[in-house]
C-alpha cells in the first residue's frame, strides 16, 4: 500500500488542473493570475482574495475554482463548491489561518506548473531545433 504526502497529493491535483487549463483559450490570462494569486492571498488574506477573483469576469474564477479543486483533494471536507463561503464564513481563527496556508501552497503549485508548461510551450521541440 502507497502512501501519500500531501504535498504530492496538492502537486498531483494542481497538475492535472494546470494541464486541463493549458489547452483553453486564455492561458495566458490564467498564467498571469496564477502567478500573482499567492501574493494576493498573502496580502490580502483569502477570504478577500477569493472574493476578488469571483467578482472578475474573466480566468479568475477559474483559477480559484482550480485552488479549491487542489485543496478538496487534501482536505475533504472542504468541497469545491462551496470553499469560498467556508473561506469568509469560517469563525474559528486557527482553522481559517490553517485553511489560508493550505491555500498558499496550493497556490505555489499551481503557479509553478502553470510557468513551467508556459515554458515547455515556448521552447522549440527536438524535431523543431536546428543545430549551428
Amino acid at each position: 500500500m502507497t502512501v501519500s504526502l500531501r504535498k504530492q497529493v496538492l502537486a498531483s491535483q494542481a497538475f492535472q488542473c494546470v494541464e486541463q487549463r493549458f489547452g483553453e483559450n486564455g492561458f495566458d490570462e490564467y498564467l498571469s493570475f496564477a502567478r500573482s494569486f499567492p501574493t494576493l492571498i498573502h496580502t490580502c488574506g483569502l477570504a478577500q482574495a477569493a472574493a476578488f477573483a469571483l467578482s472578475r469576469k474573466g480566468i479568475q474564477p477559474k483559477v480559484l475554482h482550480d485552488l479549491a479543486t487542489v485543496i478538496s483533494a487534501a482536505e475533504p471536507s472542504l468541497n469545491p463548491d462551496n470553499f469560498t463561503s467556508v473561506a469568509r464564513e469560517t469563525r474559528d481563527v486557527s482553522e481559517y489561518i490553517r485553511i489560508s496556508r493550505l491555500a498558499l501552497e496550493s497556490a505555489g503549485w499551481i503557479k509553478r506548473y502553470a510557468e513551467a508548461l508556459a515554458v515547455t510551450a515556448s521552447q522549440p521541440g527536438d524535431e523543431e531545433r536546428v543545430d549551428a
